[in-house]
């Protein structure tokens, strides 16, 4: 007897001390406490993926959606959680790899495309009814993820869109189209640092990036979907300029939209910007007459430099509108929250200040940098640290410290006001590999049960010193606990 309970206690806490990957079991206190896993989900030998990273969970299961860059053969795909060991991905037998778009064109030309990706998911209905002899049955409800993807074509310097939507439970397709190309005069750059949602009545709606070196004008464009989805602009797509400078071309770069507002740099000032809706009147700010309203967020001060790989968090009846950013000449990962004109940023709406030090560079690479909010409405930031000059850079998570039921936290600043005495950022490393680059490229989101799970790239050297890239992802889990009876 004794022996039996003996064996029923070890077997029930190798049970405790697993993870799990659904959605249902008891949870600690906060999501935040819950423990992360990590590892590959598609690579191989000689190959580039993984760049250009958007993810985003599907409401209905928490099973995460992630669109990247196949930068060897230049291809979008997507992975997907699926039922476990039921996958194909090279890396992980829980996740399905699919490629959306190949660049295939008629007659053998193929494009580079896939670059500057991002992905949303929503759920989405359908009905149809069943025939049977004479009779049909009755109508059955389907529900369904509608996943859309915009990213750019470099062959065809464009913007293109990719959207998966479903007729029945066996008729579901990817259908692309390409919006927004070059048509003028100048040949222009259409396309990149794109920004996709669907809009409140499941619009897909996309802001990104047009530029021309020749005439050194660069603008932030918007396209939504108003009739035909395999048009383009002026043709089933309406598109139009949120803002623009005719004499720099680094104006509108690194682009993220939420809702009706948009975030953006002007890099010919280096400052983050934003730009709302102007509602029935003619806004201002943005250099053009236009209904919208650009504002200068922060700008760093004297020889200052920030806004780049900007993140933006609209605000809503709940919560005020928050962006994390780049400091290029301080290099530290930057926090901006709406507050009500007795800020201490550029604009005294916003309040400014910095979550972590991350390093400085002068190269042209990408920074991995996302933010999003949890179930709570508090600030989840994922990001490459390569502040450590001997070592590869990292991938950290920074998180408000009262989340994890800590009075202070360990990284950033305190923020301003006469109340506030401790810092307010917990700041962890997620993955900090020994022989790899990790996280040039970072997206974050968070499930329905208010799991956060990081989807980002890894530059890695392996065995004779071969070099790939990697898609890796840093997931929560739900850490299960059962009942101990014994008899």
């Amino acid at each position: 007897m004794k022996f039996r309970r003996v064996l029923l206690f070890v077997f029930v806490m190798i049970f405790m001390t697993g993870t799990l990957s659904t959605e249902a079991a008891t949870t600690q206190s906060s999501p935040a406490l819950e423990p992360w896993t990590k590892g590959v989900i598609d690579w191989g030998t000689g190959t580039f993926l993984g760049q250009h990273v958007s993810i985003d969970h599907y409401e209905r299961n928490g099973r995460a959606y992630i669109s990247y860059y196949d930068a060897t053969h230049g291809n979008l795909k997507l992975a997907y959680e699926v039922s476990p060991g039921t996958g194909n991905c090279p890396g992980n037998a829980d996740w399905k790899c699919d490629t959306v778009d190949s660049g295939f064109i008629f007659m053998g030309d193929s494009h580079d495309v896939g670059q500057y990706s991002s992905i949303d998911v929503i759920d989405d209905t359908t009905t149809w009814v069943l025939p049977q002899g004479d009779l049909n049955l009755a109508p059955i409800l389907y529900h369904y993820a509608k996943i859309g993807i915009s990213y750019y074509d470099d062959t065809d310097n464009a913007l293109k869109f990719a959207l998966w939507s479903c007729e029945s439970s066996n008729s579901c397709s990817w259908a692309i189209t390409e919006i927004d190309d070059d048509t003028g005069t100048f040949p222009d750059s259409i396309g990149q640092y794109s920004s996709f949602h669907f809009g409140s009545d499941d619009t897909p709606v996309i802001y990104y990036r047009q530029y021309n070196s020749l005439s050194s004008s660069g603008k932030v464009r918007q396209a939504y979907l108003t009739g035909t989805f395999s048009g383009h602009c002026g043709a089933g797509w309406h598109c139009e300029t949120v803002a623009q400078s005719l004499t720099v071309t680094a104006y509108g770069t690194h682009i993220s939209a939420d809702g009706n507002s948009v975030a953006y740099y002007d890099g010919g000032s280096d400052q983050l910007m934003l730009a709302t809706p102007s509602g029935t009147g003619y806004g201002s700010g943005c250099g053009i007459t236009n209904y919208w309203n650009c504002v200068v967020i922060d700008n760093g001060g004297l020889f200052g430099d920030v806004g780049k790989f900007v993140s933006l968090h609209a605000g809503d009846a709940s919560h005020p509108t928050q962006m994390a950013y780049y400091d290029a000449v301080k290099g530290k990962v930057k926090y901006a929250v709406g507050t009500t004109g007795t800020g201490n940023c550029t604009n005294n709406n916003f309040n400014c200040f910095a979550v972590d030090t991350i390093g400085t560079t002068t190269l042209p690479g990408n920074i991995g940098l996302s933010m999003t909010m949890d179930l709570e409405g508090a600030p989840i930031i994922a990001y490459q640290d390569f502040s450590d000059e001997q070592g590869p850079a990292a991938l950290k998570i920074a998180r408000p410290a009262g989340v994890y039921g800590n009075v202070a936290g360990n990284c950033g600043e305190v923020p301003p006001g006469p109340d506030n005495l401790f810092l307010f950022w917990q700041c962890k490393f997620l993955d900090a590999g020994q022989y790899s680059e990790m996280a040039d490229y970072a997206a974050v989101s968070v499930s329905p049960a208010g799991l956060a799970t990081v989807a980002y790239y890894e530059f890695a050297t392996l065995g004779d010193y071969s070099e790939v890239g990697r898609l890796k992802v840093a997931q929560q889990h739900f850490t299960v606990q059962l009942p101990l009876i014994m008899k």
